[in-house]
């Protein structure tokens, strides 16, 4: 079962990764005015991107990577 959550949560985890890449292509194209409209959607994805890798990489530690 928890495999099947992992799993799952995975897979929106590479969902989310697909959906800022394409946000991202779009924030470029876009001029800062309309760009300002787009902010809490970008940001709302980069939370539960980032609880997704919380979720998926519990152990992991930032300080390992700068040693």
């Amino acid at each position: 079962m928890v495999n099947m959550v992992k799993h799952f949560v995975f897979v929106k985890f590479l969902h989310l990764i697909d959906l800022f890449d394409q946000i991202h292509e779009k924030q470029i194209r876009l001029s800062s005015d309309q760009l300002k409209s787009h902010l809490p959607k970008i940001c709302s994805h980069l939370v539960v991107l980032e609880l997704c890798t919380t979720f998926l990489y519990p152990t992991f530690d930032e300080q390992d990577l700068l040693l």
